[in-house]
């Protein structure tokens, strides 16, 4: 499941919008939560297949 939240969801997301909450579920089962980054929310189709991409939040400041 997904949304596209066009306000942000906190401060620190002010210059992000539009923001893609998902719950998203790996090829072994377990589901988590994360955003989605590097896709139109036109394009998002639930049961896509996704690539998981990990930042370094301390490095990014």
């Amino acid at each position: 499941t997904y949304t596209v939240a066009r306000r942000p969801t906190g401060p620190p997301w002010a210059d992000a919008l539009p923001q893609l909450p998902a719950v998203v579920q790996w090829d072994a089962g377990p589901r988590f939560s994360t955003e989605l980054v590097d896709v139109e929310p036109e394009d998002i189709r639930i049961g896509m297949r996704l690539e998981p991409v990990f930042c370094d939040v301390a490095a990014a400041g």
